[in-house]
């Protein structure tokens, strides 16, 4: 292996879709704020996409989608395998997309979804992000 891998940049999303061309497409990208009419809510999907630079190699790795405060319980968790070519270019990127199926909100507050390589304490993703209540945005909605 050669210098583990480092992460680019990620995103939050409802979906996301391989296309032909080595094109993906990711639906209903969120920013910080996940926003409900009230909780207890429930998303459907939700997904993130991330993109690595460096570290060909394979690596086992661990995800956790990470409540509100420190001794918390993960929401989500799981376990995978990525591998990245070694015969690619050293500045080549790798595409990392992970998605959830119904994820269950309880409590508004900050949230983290994150990647962990090997059994590493640092993440290789580390995404946060606040869920919000705000009846009024919903007014006249169904």
């Amino acid at each position: 292996m050669t210098s583990e891998p480092s992460t680019l940049f990620s995103i939050m999303c409802d979906d996301i879709r391989e296309e032909a061309l080595n094109k993906v497409s990711l639906l209903g990208i969120y920013g910080p704020d996940i926003v409900f009419k009230k909780l207890p809510a429930v998303i459907p999907k939700l997904s993130f996409f991330a993109r690595t630079t460096g570290g060909a190699g394979r690596y086992k790795f661990n995800f956790r989608l990470q409540g509100p405060g420190p001794d918390a319980m993960p929401l989500v968790q799981g376990q995978g395998v990525m591998e990245i070519p070694s015969r690619q270019p050293k500045d080549a990127v790798t595409t990392f997309a992970i998605v959830m199926g119904n994820p269950s909100f309880n409590q508004a507050g900050a949230y983290r979804f994150q990647v962990f390589l090997d059994g590493k304490t640092e993440p290789l993703v580390d995404h946060p992000f606040r869920i919000k209540t705000d009846p009024k945005m919903f007014r006249g909605r169904h």
